[in-house]
Order: structure tokens, then C-alpha cells, then sequence
């Protein structure tokens, strides 16, 4: 079952939504507690199935997925390779224990924007998370921007 965190700001509603997809529950609970007090309304879940059906519900903006998801079915390979093809304006991070050289470059061709190698420290998370987010939201407003000038009249001199 997932489970959700709200960032606590008083005066303004979270902007962003991040999908946390990770087998232990140590990691989502950190990645989560870490997106949140950087200002995301956060979801949580344990296997790439559960990922599927939280991003076929909810408008959800960031991934962060391990590559080895022992409770799933698929690994996190093919939840970056499902995300990339069907919601392409999803931005993917990849958190992982097992790292290496070819598995990054795997998660990057499949269209990864970041990977993280496990242990890592809390405050690298949170510079990884919030550079992505800045990405992230400067795209949404140049296709808020692009919908704005083209549906507005043109003005004459």
C-alpha cells in the first residue's frame, strides 16, 4: 500500500509530487522525509508494480527508483524503460547499491536524469532531488510559457 507525506509549509501548497520506489523501507522513508522538507508532496511504495499503479492514478512529476527491487517483479530498468515510454515528462533519479559504471549507463540511456549510489549522505540526496526539481519545474513553465504565447493574440505595432 502507498503511502504519502505532504510537505509542512505553512503559506504554500507543494509544487511538485515525487514517486519514491524502493524495497526497503529504511531508503523510502528516507528519500521521502528528505523530498519533503525540500517541499514535494511525496509518495512511497515498495515494488515497480505499485509504481505503475500510483503513476497511472496521480500526477506525479519525479521517480526515484532502486534498479534491484527484490519484492517486484520487474527491476528498476524496466520501470525507467515504462516511465520513459509512457510518461515522458517524468524525470527518473536512480538510487542504488549496485552501482557500477554499466549500470549507470543503462539507467541514463533508458532515460534516467540522475543516479545515486547507496549508502549515500542525506545532504547529496537532497542537492541531487532539489537540482532535478529546478529542472524540472523551469520545463513545466517554458511549456506553460509556450501554451501561454500561443494561444494569446498577436499584438500590432
Amino acid at each position: 500500500m502507498p503511502s504519502t507525506a505532504v510537505a509542512n509549509t505553512p503559506h504554500t501548497a507543494p509544487r511538485l509530487s515525487l514517486l519514491v520506489v524502493d524495497d526497503e523501507q529504511h531508503v523510502r522513508q528516507l528519500c521521502s522525509e528528505v523530498a519533503t522538507q525540500s517541499g514535494m508532496r511525496v509518495t512511497a511504495v515498495a515494488t515497480a508494480e505499485q509504481a505503475l499503479g500510483v503513476l497511472a492514478n496521480s500526477v506525479i512529476d519525479i521517480v526515484i527508483t532502486d534498479l534491484k527491487l527484490h519484492e517486484s517483479e520487474s527491476d528498476g530498468l524496466d520501470l525507467i524503460r515504462q516511465v520513459h515510454e509512457n510518461y515522458r515528462d517524468i524525470a527518473v533519479i536512480v538510487v542504488t547499491g549496485y552501482g557500477s559504471i554499466d549500470s549507470a549507463v543503462s539507467a541514463t540511456r533508458l532515460g534516467a536524469v540522475d543516479y545515486v549510489t547507496k549508502p549515500f549522505r542525506v545532504e547529496e540526496l537532497r542537492t541531487r532531488i532539489e537540482r532535478v526539481a529546478k529542472a524540472v519545474e523551469l520545463q513545466q513553465d517554458n511549456r506553460l510559457l509556450r501554451e501561454q504565447l500561443k494561444n494569446s493574440p498577436v499584438l500590432a505595432d
